[in-house]
């Protein structure tokens, strides 16, 4: 649960002139990110299998699945660039807004209604661990229209608390909206964002 956020109850994402959400992987005590746990896993030396956050979609508050966006993206807002991860994959579809899905953001639907969406983000993590000059960059969360686009558009009004001056362009393309559950303690845990780590421990001399 190494994730913080303003709003640690609900994440309100929607495309168009609409919200977007901020996410720090082990929190952010300074100003390039590094924290207390950040460190201590670096210290450990840990090999990193895969590394993936999994949002849930709070389908009580959602009216209707009619609206609700096929896929969301999850981007680096402090270089505004897309991660490792993203370059990394090479898997295409037919379907431009399908492609990159080892990348993930797809939604996975019960019902026929959206429950969940999953990013992968393994190759990023490890860098981040094995390298101590990286940075941990601040995350970005976004609806998408086309997991292609990765250029940004300005925004005619900064948002000042962050400095957000620009957002991707395939947000503003996609109307839609989804709601997802936070981290704060008063969710189920079942509903939470989940940022899993798997590791291999290297033998001991």
């Amino acid at each position: 649960n190494a994730i913080t956020n303003p709003d640690a109850n609900m994440l309100y994402l929607k495309g168009g002139q609409g919200s977007m959400a901020l996410i720090d992987l082990f929190g952010r005590d300074q100003s390039n990110g590094n924290t207390a746990e950040l460190t201590e896993l670096r210290n450990k030396k840990w090999l990193v299998n895969d590394a993936s956050l999994t949002f849930r979609v709070n389908r009580n508050l959602m009216s209707s699945a009619a609206y609700e966006p096929n896929r969301i993206y999850l981007y680096d807002l402090t270089n505004k660039r897309p991660i490792v991860d993203y370059y990394s994959d090479q898997s295409s579809s037919s379907v431009t807004k399908y492609a990159k899905s080892v990348f993930g953001g797809i939604i996975k639907k019960q019902d026929n209604r959206g429950y969940e969406y999953k990013i992968r983000l393994t190759n990023y993590i490890r860098a981040l661990l094995k390298n101590e000059d990286s940075t941990n960059v601040r995350l970005g969360l976004v609806v998408t229209e086309n997991i292609g686009e990765i250029n940004n558009k300005k925004l005619k009004t900064e948002i000042p608390t962050f400095g957000i001056k620009q957002i991707p362009t395939s947000s503003v393309m996609n109307p839609l909206g989804t709601i997802i559950y936070g981290t704060d303690a008063s969710i189920n845990e079942d509903d939470r964002i989940k940022f899993k780590i798997y590791f291999t421990k290297p033998k001991q001399n």
